[in-house]
């Protein structure tokens, strides 16, 4: 019997991927909504936690910043999520990538589901 996404504390299946990541849904948009670095709405005031580590998310940010996309990054998260899309992962990565190295973004409401789903689809018997 599949687990319920309140029982899910690390997706071990490609079904439990998509139950988490269905059930998580509007926290995940908000976090595209807030963090994707295509909105470059990056002007963190709070206090970086890890400036080396902020160094290199800004370079990867300007990296994504730089890519021609075709749609909205929340159009594209609503798309990928409605078709089950494997490249929805990159979305989540990228988001991850965007958020600052801070204690605003640990307490994100979300961000350690996101960090589950940025490790990718299981394959059938695990990683």
């Amino acid at each position: 019997m599949p687990r319920l996404a309140q029982d899910i504390d690390r997706p071990e299946t490609s079904e439990e991927f998509w139950v988490l990541t269905e059930a998580s849904k509007d926290d995940l948009s908000a976090l595209v909504a807030k963090y994707h670095p295509s909105y470059k709405r990056h002007f963190h005031k709070g206090k970086i936690t890890a400036q080396m580590a902020e160094k290199v998310c800004g370079a990867v940010r300007n990296q994504i910043q730089q890519e021609e996309r075709e749609t909205d990054p929340q159009q594209e998260f609503r798309a990928l999520l409605n078709r089950k899309d494997p490249d929805i992962v990159k979305i989540f990565n990228e988001v991850w990538w965007g958020m600052p190295e801070s204690m605003e973004s640990y307490n994100a409401k979300g961000f350690a589901i996101l960090c589950l789903l940025c490790e990718g689809i299981p394959r059938e018997g695990g990683f």
